[in-house]
Formats: C-alpha cells, structure tokens, sequence
C-alpha cells in the first residue's frame, strides 16, 4: 500500500493512507465498493474481534487477536467515516461496561491503564488534522443549516434528502413508490431548491425502503434491527456483542442505504438472523465467563 515509504517515513506514509486508501469508494471487479460500507464491515470486525479477545483464555491467542483489533481500529480512523466510526464508539462502550462488570477492582484498573495507552497510541499514529478537518467541516454545515442552506457534503445534504423527501410524503406515505423510486427520487432532487441535484437516494435505509415499499417496507426494515432486540427483552437474556454490533448497524443505515448494497446486504442479513434465531447462544457465551470475586472491603 505505501512502499517502503512505511519504514523510511512512517508519518508520510500513514499520511498517505488517510488520503488516498480508504478515503473514497473503491471499484473492484467492476462494481462500486462503497466507503460507508467499507468502514462499517471495519467497524463491525474490530467488535467482533474485541469478544472474541475478551471470551480467549490461551495468551498467546489473545496477543494475535489484540494484535488484529489494534490493526482494524487503525483502519477504521483511516475511513474518516464518521458514522461507523461512531457506532464503533458506541458499541466498544457498550462491549467495555460488560467486560468492566467482570473483572477484579485491581484487573479494573490495570483495564483502565491498557486503554488510555491504547487510545494514546492511536492519538499519534492517526492524523487528527484530517477529523478537526471534519469538525470543523461539519460546524460550518450545522449553522448554514440553521441560516436555511443546505450546503455541504456530510450533514447538510442529508438533513435535505430528508426534508425534501417528507415534501412529498403524499406520494409515498402508504404505499410506497415501487419500481420507480430511484426516478421519483431523483426528479425530486432534480426540482429542490437545496443544492442536491446529484443525488439519488435519501441515505437512509428506513426511508428508502419507507419510500420504495410505504408502511410494509418501513415495518420490514423495522422488524429486522429491533427484534433481536425484542427477542432480548422478552427472554431477558442479553448479549452485549449482539448490542455492539446492533449499534454499528444501526448508526451507519441510519447516514447511508446499507441494505440496498450487495456489498452490505448479505452480512447484515446474515448477522440479524443469526441474532434472531440463535440470540440464546451468544448470551450463553457471555455468561460462561467466570465473574472474578472482587476483594472485600
């Protein structure tokens, strides 16, 4: 990816890699990759990777798998993408207040003292400069909105896709757009006084498939994110991972269509059933850890 560029200038490098690799949608073999995609399957790796470390009693398993969260996390940052990064965040709270629960007061805080390494770490490996960037872009973007214009490329077209797709909420509302939506969508856009012309798609799963299939897609898309939640609450038995991952889905489709890409559909898909039909077994895995006894006081 960087040559030896790597070795010779680390910093350049690394620099590089902010700009050029992750930071766009690739083409592969033909077909888009797209970057939200890209950084979610990231984003849900590094989580998966992290129980996994967590659940590991054989040390030398658990360097390998410190070893490939450190490196997942590290491409994640390089997405920029602040959606998954988000819901990674997110999720790798929810994951740590499980595994905060489980541990010894002295092992609490020898936990305490490997993350704030950990993040310091990641503080001088990553170029900040490129998320003050994105703040700053995104500062800027919130008062045009609330000035009335929707200029920008991360908050304000979304925040238009919405307001201009409920401008039409007569034509879509019950029964949805069907075959057409992509050309209703984008006739819309077309006609919209706020600067997304280009566009084609509102960025978001639930009013995309809302506008494509009315109240039947809504309620589609709304019973496979929540009911391995509901599964969860009615036999009350939780998992943190499922959660986690929940959270990354649930962020990232709620800023891009996710299920409306091959490149996404079938590991979501595959993920939400498996959180469905075999919830029980996660938990299962969760709860055979040993909780350590913690030292009177």
């Amino acid at each position: 990816m960087v040559g030896n560029k790597l070795f010779t200038s680390p910093g350049e490098a690394l620099e590089y890699l902010y700009n050029n690799r992750f930071g766009e949608n690739r083409y592969v073999l033909g077909s888009k990759y797209w970057l939200e995609v890209q950084a979610m399957l990231l984003a849900v790796s590094a989580l998966v990777v992290y129980f996994l470390l967590i659940i590991e009693k054989a040390w030398k398993k658990r360097g390998l798998l410190l070893c490939m969260f450190g490196v997942l996390v590290v491409f994640l940052s390089f997405t920029v993408t602040k959606s998954a990064i988000l819901g990674f965040l997110l999720g790798f709270i929810v994951m740590n207040f499980y595994l905060f629960r489980k541990l010894s007061f002295k092992r609490q805080f020898l936990f305490v003292g490997g993350a704030l390494v950990f993040v310091l770490s990641l503080t001088l490996l990553m170029d900040l400069n490129k998320y003050e960037e994105r703040i700053h872009e995104v500062g800027i973007e919130v008062q045009n909105v609330r000035e009335g214009k929707f200029v920008g490329g991360t908050v304000a077209p979304r925040l238009a896709f919405i307001k201009e797709s409920f401008r039409h909420w007569d034509e879509f509302a019950l029964w949805g757009l069907g075959v057409t939506t992509k050309h209703r969508i984008k006739a819309w856009y077309e006609a919209s006084d706020l600067n997304i012309a280009v566009f084609n798609n509102v960025n978001n799963t639930f009013l995309q498939y809302w506008i494509t299939a009315g109240l039947v897609g809504l309620a589609v898309m709304s019973f496979l994110f929540f009911a391995p939640l509901y599964r969860m609450i009615k036999r009350k038995r939780f998992s943190f991972l499922i959660l986690s991952v929940l959270l990354v889905f649930l962020v990232v489709s709620n800023s891009c269509v996710t299920l409306s890409w091959a490149n996404s559909r079938a590991l979501m898909l595959i993920f939400l059933a498996m959180f469905y039909f075999y919830g029980d077994m996660f938990s299962q895995l969760e709860n055979d850890i040993p909780q350590e006894e913690k030292p009177s006081i």
